[in-house]
């Protein structure tokens, strides 16, 4: 005839999911075996932890029972003891009283002498005649816990009864690792969940559908007809790309950290350095010098979302750039003789170098 615990068993290798609630509900039927069995009125699993001034100690689930496994070299409780020897135990009083009321305890399954105290759960109160409690084993025998049955009734062991709470112990650790590994999965799908999460808002991925943006920089007394001009021809790509122009920003609050910003979040670049020097030539303007610095760091960079190309402009007749932008092949304005913009070759060379972005 099938026992409850090799029905247990049976159940315990057929499933390979098990969570928490899963996992007490199954407590709950142990419970209800014991119970009708020999009056257990508390099954407690109780897990080692580390801590309790550096003697180790083991906890129950729903944290009700806390017990050092040791204090002053000896064993706080009969829990403590069979973990720690990684024995069985079948606790009852020699005199059948209740087994927290004294010190006449004896273990008639290991046959355990000088054995400690005993300690209700706080579900039965000083009603407790039979305490069992077995070790819970990890593969290789490794100890992570111990199981007590507590009953009101006092009952002696048989054979068959070590046997039955043998099984059923075997049945619990393997459902509780289980449930273990299932929690831990479940923690760190969602902190995965959570850091993919955190991911896409820090990293804004959801800008790599939007069609990319350029920046121009200029001085404030830049040429109006290359300006117009690269306008003119931005036109032309505004399906694909998108103008950033710095004197379009018109929000409230510093202009310079404003363009530093908006340069960040551009994919592209385009500097046009020179403006009149009031003697009928140019000189390069700083801060379109120092925003192309930025942007040529940025491109070297392997930052996400940084800026990955950028066009530099010049007149011709500007005096020499005061640091060496040689690896970017500059596009000079073209002007005839009368210093006028050639307007179609600049367009074109710029839409070659827009193109080849």
């Amino acid at each position: 005839m099938k026992t409850f615990a090799s029905r247990l068993g049976h159940f315990t290798l057929s499933v390979d999911l098990i969570n928490k609630d899963n996992f007490n509900s199954i407590m709950g039927i142990i419970h209800r075996f014991a119970e009708a069995a020999l009056a257990v009125k508390s099954v407690s699993v109780l897990i080692a932890r580390p801590g309790f001034e550096g003697a180790g100690g083991l906890v129950r689930d729903d944290g009700k029972i806390f017990l050092q496994n040791k204090k002053n070299d000896h064993y706080t409780d009969i829990r403590a003891l069979s973990f720690e020897e990684q024995i069985p135990l079948w606790i009852v009083s020699k005199n059948r009283e209740h087994l927290s009321q004294g010190n006449d305890l004896q273990d008639l399954w290991s046959d355990i002498d000088n054995l400690p105290p005993y300690k209700d759960p706080p579900e039965l109160e000083g009603k407790t005649k039979l305490s069992i409690v077995i070790p819970l084993k990890k593969s290789h025998d490794k100890i992570f816990g111990v199981i007590s049955f507590d009953s009101i009734q006092h009952e002696v062991i048989t054979e068959r009864a070590k046997k039955e709470f043998e099984s059923i112990t075997d049945s619990v650790s393997k459902l509780y690792r289980i449930s273990e590994y299932y929690n831990n999965q479940r923690e760190r799908t969602n902190m995965a969940i959570q850091q993919f999460e955190n991911s896409v808002v820090d990293e804004k991925l959801h800008d790599i559908l939007k069609k990319p943006n350029i920046f121009l920089a200029s001085s404030g007394a830049a040429k109006d007809d290359v300006i117009s001009t690269i306008k003119e021809v931005m036109q032309e790509y505004s399906e694909k790309i998108a103008l950033v122009y710095w004197k379009d920003i018109n929000e409230a609050g510093n202009i310079n950290e404003q363009i530093l910003k908006a340069i960040s979040e551009c994919k592209y670049g385009i500097c046009y350095f020179s403006e009149d020097d009031s003697q009928g030539s140019f000189c390069d303007n700083y801060n379109v010098i120092f925003e192309a610095g930025m942007m040529q760091a940025l491109t070297n960079t392997k930052i996400e979302n940084a800026p990955e190309a950028w066009i530099p402009i010049r007149e011709k007749t500007s005096q020499k750039i005061p640091f060496d932008f040689a690896a970017e092949r500059i596009l000079f304005v073209p002007r005839d003789n009368e210093k006028k913009l050639v307007h179609e070759s600049f367009r074109n060379q710029l839409r070659n170098r827009i193109e080849a972005l």
